[in-house]
């Protein structure tokens, strides 16, 4: 098989193909941008958020638990109060785990099994 370029040996003649691959490149992509009428028309963003939160209701199943709201939580050895979710399986969804679930006590690294939901909300927490 014949070599796909000519190997340079010096560092000077390699930075000369690499100057000459890049104007070449430059050139093309201004030829093209120049041919093709781009419009730049920004997004709608309610629009697109609106669409694809319509999009996921209609794809949760029926008894999945993988986007249910953060909680705070308490650890009954440390009595320290947390907010965020206790990582749980779901029935639906067994392989997936999300990394900001909390599998341990963030105070004592204490298991997941001392840590309990109460009925605070999420103003009141970060208050206290």
């Amino acid at each position: 098989m014949a070599p796909r370029h000519k190997k340079k040996n010096s560092l000077n003649d390699r930075l000369e193909l690499v100057r000459k691959h890049n104007a070449s490149a430059a050139e093309v992509i201004l030829q093209s941008s120049s041919q093709s009428k781009i419009t730049n028309t920004p997004l709608r963003k309610d629009h697109v958020s609106q669409k694809q939160t319509l999009e996921l209701e209609q794809l949760i199943p029926e008894g999945c638990i993988c986007h249910r709201e953060a909680k705070t939580f308490v650890c009954i050895f440390c009595k320290m109060f947390s907010f965020g979710r206790i990582a749980e399986m779901c029935s639906i969804h067994p392989n997936v785990s999300y990394l900001m679930d909390f599998t341990c006590c963030p105070y004592c690294s204490g298991p997941s099994e001392h840590l309990h939901m109460v009925n605070m909300e999420y103003e009141r927490y970060f208050k206290t």
